[in-house]
Protein backbone atom coordinates (compact mmCIF):
# COMPACT_ATOMS: atom_id res chain seq x y z
CA UNK A 1 0.00 0.00 0.00
CA UNK A 2 1.30 3.43 -0.91
CA UNK A 3 1.99 6.06 1.73
CA UNK A 4 -0.71 8.43 0.47
CA UNK A 5 -3.40 5.74 0.73
CA UNK A 6 -2.22 4.67 4.18
CA UNK A 7 -2.29 8.30 5.30
CA UNK A 8 -5.82 8.80 3.89
CA UNK A 9 -7.09 5.66 5.63
CA UNK A 10 -5.50 6.72 8.91
CA UNK A 11 -7.16 10.15 8.64
CA UNK A 12 -10.47 8.46 7.79
CA UNK A 13 -10.16 6.25 10.86
CA UNK A 14 -9.75 9.34 13.08
CA UNK A 15 -12.99 10.83 11.69
CA UNK A 16 -15.27 7.79 11.56
CA UNK A 17 -17.55 6.65 14.35
CA UNK A 18 -16.41 3.09 13.66
CA UNK A 19 -12.68 3.04 14.34
CA UNK A 20 -12.37 -0.34 16.08
CA UNK A 21 -9.98 -2.88 14.56
CA UNK A 22 -12.87 -5.11 13.49
CA UNK A 23 -14.92 -2.28 11.91
CA UNK A 24 -15.01 -1.66 8.18
CA UNK A 25 -13.53 1.38 6.43
CA UNK A 26 -16.91 2.02 4.77
CA UNK A 27 -19.37 0.66 7.32
CA UNK A 28 -23.10 0.28 7.17
CA UNK A 29 -24.46 2.75 9.69
CA UNK A 30 -27.62 0.65 10.00
CA UNK A 31 -25.54 -2.31 11.22
CA UNK A 32 -23.36 -0.33 13.64
CA UNK A 33 -20.18 -0.57 11.59
CA UNK A 34 -20.01 -4.36 11.83
CA UNK A 35 -20.89 -4.90 8.16
CA UNK A 36 -19.73 -3.05 5.05
CA UNK A 37 -21.99 -0.81 3.01
CA UNK A 38 -23.38 -2.38 -0.15
CA UNK A 39 -21.34 -2.09 -3.32
CA UNK A 40 -23.88 0.13 -5.07
CA UNK A 41 -23.94 2.52 -2.08
CA UNK A 42 -20.15 2.75 -2.09
CA UNK A 43 -20.12 3.49 -5.80
CA UNK A 44 -22.73 6.25 -5.54
CA UNK A 45 -21.53 7.79 -2.26
CA UNK A 46 -17.75 7.53 -2.67
CA UNK A 47 -16.38 6.16 -5.94
CA UNK A 48 -18.44 8.17 -8.43
CA UNK A 49 -17.79 11.52 -6.65
CA UNK A 50 -14.07 10.67 -6.36
CA UNK A 51 -13.89 9.71 -10.04
CA UNK A 52 -15.56 12.98 -11.02
CA UNK A 53 -13.12 14.99 -8.87
CA UNK A 54 -10.18 13.08 -10.39
CA UNK A 55 -11.43 13.66 -13.94
CA UNK A 56 -11.82 9.92 -14.60
CA UNK A 57 -15.47 10.45 -15.52
CA UNK A 58 -17.68 13.42 -16.30
CA UNK A 59 -21.44 13.69 -15.81
CA UNK A 60 -23.59 15.86 -18.03
CA UNK A 61 -27.32 15.77 -18.73
CA UNK A 62 -27.74 12.48 -16.88
CA UNK A 63 -25.03 10.74 -18.92
CA UNK A 64 -21.59 9.58 -17.80
CA UNK A 65 -18.58 10.25 -20.05
CA UNK A 66 -14.92 9.27 -20.00
CA UNK A 67 -12.19 11.92 -20.19
CA UNK A 68 -12.21 11.73 -24.00
CA UNK A 69 -15.96 12.25 -24.25
CA UNK A 70 -16.86 8.61 -24.83
CA UNK A 71 -20.07 7.41 -23.14
CA UNK A 72 -19.42 5.21 -20.10
CA UNK A 73 -22.16 2.59 -20.00
CA UNK A 74 -21.25 0.99 -16.68
CA UNK A 75 -19.34 2.39 -13.73
CA UNK A 76 -18.33 0.48 -10.63
CA UNK A 77 -15.41 -1.06 -8.76
CA UNK A 78 -14.15 -2.96 -11.78
CA UNK A 79 -13.91 0.31 -13.72
CA UNK A 80 -11.11 1.33 -11.36
CA UNK A 81 -9.02 -1.69 -12.34
CA UNK A 82 -9.16 -0.54 -15.94
CA UNK A 83 -8.53 3.10 -14.91
CA UNK A 84 -5.53 2.11 -12.80
CA UNK A 85 -3.92 0.15 -15.63
CA UNK A 86 -4.63 2.97 -18.10
CA UNK A 87 -3.24 5.68 -15.80
CA UNK A 88 -0.10 3.69 -15.05
CA UNK A 89 0.55 3.07 -18.74
CA UNK A 90 -0.15 6.77 -19.50
CA UNK A 91 2.54 7.62 -16.94
CA UNK A 92 4.97 5.42 -18.93
CA UNK A 93 5.21 2.85 -16.14
CA UNK A 94 6.98 -0.36 -17.10
CA UNK A 95 4.30 -2.79 -18.38
CA UNK A 96 5.80 -5.59 -16.24
CA UNK A 97 5.30 -3.41 -13.14
CA UNK A 98 1.69 -2.70 -14.19
CA UNK A 99 1.16 -6.42 -14.70
CA UNK A 100 2.48 -7.13 -11.18
CA UNK A 101 0.32 -4.40 -9.60
CA UNK A 102 -2.74 -5.71 -11.42
CA UNK A 103 -1.77 -9.29 -10.45
CA UNK A 104 -2.27 -10.56 -13.98
CA UNK A 105 -0.60 -13.82 -14.94
CA UNK A 106 -0.33 -12.79 -18.60
CA UNK A 107 0.79 -9.51 -20.17
CA UNK A 108 -1.98 -9.61 -22.78
CA UNK A 109 -4.57 -9.28 -19.99
CA UNK A 110 -2.75 -6.21 -18.66
CA UNK A 111 -2.64 -4.68 -22.12
CA UNK A 112 -6.37 -5.38 -22.52
CA UNK A 113 -7.06 -3.59 -19.22
CA UNK A 114 -5.05 -0.52 -20.21
CA UNK A 115 -7.16 1.41 -22.65
CA UNK A 116 -5.43 3.90 -24.90
CA UNK A 117 -7.07 7.28 -24.84
CA UNK A 118 -8.01 9.07 -28.04
CA UNK A 119 -5.61 11.90 -27.19
CA UNK A 120 -2.79 9.38 -26.69
CA UNK A 121 -3.62 7.76 -30.03
CA UNK A 122 -3.52 11.13 -31.77
CA UNK A 123 -0.21 12.01 -30.09
CA UNK A 124 1.32 8.69 -31.19
CA UNK A 125 0.12 9.22 -34.76
CA UNK A 126 1.54 12.74 -34.72
CA UNK A 127 4.98 11.44 -33.68
CA UNK A 128 5.04 9.13 -36.69
CA UNK A 129 3.66 11.82 -39.00
CA UNK A 130 6.41 14.23 -37.93
CA UNK A 131 9.03 11.64 -38.88
CA UNK A 132 7.44 10.94 -42.25
CA UNK A 133 6.59 14.46 -43.31
CA UNK A 134 9.67 16.54 -44.00
CA UNK A 135 8.91 20.26 -44.06
CA UNK A 136 9.40 21.62 -47.56
CA UNK A 137 11.53 24.65 -48.24
CA UNK A 138 10.04 27.51 -50.25
CA UNK A 139 11.71 26.26 -53.46
CA UNK A 140 10.34 22.71 -53.01
CA UNK A 141 6.69 23.67 -52.66
CA UNK A 142 4.79 22.50 -55.68
CA UNK A 143 1.35 23.67 -56.66
CA UNK A 144 -0.91 20.66 -57.21
CA UNK A 145 -2.18 20.18 -60.72
CA UNK A 146 -5.78 21.03 -61.34
CA UNK A 147 -7.76 17.83 -61.75
CA UNK A 148 -9.98 17.89 -64.84
CA UNK A 149 -13.68 18.00 -64.02
CA UNK A 150 -14.29 14.69 -65.81
CA UNK A 151 -12.00 12.89 -63.35
CA UNK A 152 -13.66 14.37 -60.26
Amino acid sequence: MGCSIAYALKAWRQETLYADDDDFAFPSEKLGGKQPRSGSQLVEDYLRPAAIRAGVILEKDGMTYGPDGEVVKRFGFHTFRHSLATCLMDEKENPAVVQAIMRHSKMDVTLYYSHSRSSAKRAAQEKVAQRLVVPATATEIRVPMRVPETVQ
